[in-house]
């Protein structure tokens, strides 16, 4: 078997061992629609679109290879290739924003974080006390110098 031959085998031999755990069409479970409960579960990692991504690019570069002309040890049937990965490629598109939007709708449903104690208010105890009022001087009127000439 030649090596490249060998390359080609690994390589669609990996694709088949991922398809089995990261089609994200199988396995990402967008958030529910509203209303929600508050013990909701979806899907909120990227593994599974960015596996779908990687099977995609793969197969997508395989299938150029296959394109540009005759290899060793490569069958010219190009469209099976071609169409497992558009299936990824769309498995993906699909599984990005089902991410997302369950990110989006966890953060959505978390309760606010709670303030540290040493940054809360302190408790109202009692009013505080009321001003006092000191009356004020009577109103000092100026009387004229008699040193300044009139």
């Amino acid at each position: 078997m030649s090596r490249q031959r060998q390359l080609v085998a690994l390589v669609l031999l990996l694709e088949l061992v991922l398809a089995a755990s990261g089609c994200s069409v199988l396995f990402v479970d967008g958030p529910p629609p509203r209303p929600r409960r508050p013990d909701f579960e979806c899907s909120s990692g990227y593994g599974a679109p960015a596996v779908d991504t990687g099977i995609a690019l793969i197969g997508l570069a395989l299938v150029a290879i296959k394109r540009s002309g005759p290899v060793e040890g490569l069958s010219n049937s190009w469209l099976p290739l071609l169409a497992v990965s558009s299936a990824f490629l769309f498995s993906a598109i699909d599984g990005y924003p089902q991410v997302y939007e369950c990110r989006e709708a966890l953060e959505e449903a978390a309760p606010p974080p709670e303030t540290p104690h040493h940054h809360r208010p302190p408790p109202i105890s009692a009013p505080a006390p009321a001003a006092v009022i000191v009356p004020s001087a009577p109103p000092v009127t100026q009387q004229p110098d008699p040193s300044d000439p009139p």
